[in-house]
């Protein structure tokens, strides 16, 4: 995965291609596995895909409602922090962008579903971006 980190944003960045669903399914069994090391690289990831594939990504979370609970808790600490003091625009741009993809499926996708997405972007709307000094 850190090899193939680049190749795996942009395949995640388009919607609904062959290549994109193995590597959503990776990604959530990788955090449903997780030995606490990973977290940081992979949530960044998940955001990408729920924020491009959000029906996809959202069932496979759900098949994990324990995890997707603790996803949503650290959600802010291992992907909406900034690190370096440069990436609070990009994130909070990344923010913003998860946030309206979850409202517009909240819109038209399925209903079971709807619950985790208003979950998630209820989780969103606490958040704000750290900076680490």
């Amino acid at each position: 995965m850190m090899v193939n980190h680049s190749e795996i944003e942009l395949i995640l960045g388009k919607k609904e291609t062959v290549s994109v669903i193995p590597i959503i399914n990776t990604l959530v069994d990788i955090w449903s596995k997780r030995d606490g090391g990973i977290s940081g690289e992979v949530s960044p990831l998940i955001v990408n895909a729920l924020t491009t594939n959000t029906e996809y990504t959202l069932s496979m979370m759900s098949d994990y409602p324990d995890s997707f609970q603790d996803w949503l808790e650290e959600l802010d600490g291992i992907v909406f922090t900034d690190l370096t003091g440069l990436e609070s625009e990009h994130l909070n741009q990344e923010k913003d962008n998860l946030v309206q993809a979850l409202k517009n499926y909240s819109k038209n996708g399925n209903s079971d579903l709807g619950v985790f997405a208003q979950r998630l972007i209820k989780r969103l709307e606490s958040i704000s971006i750290q900076v680490v000094d």
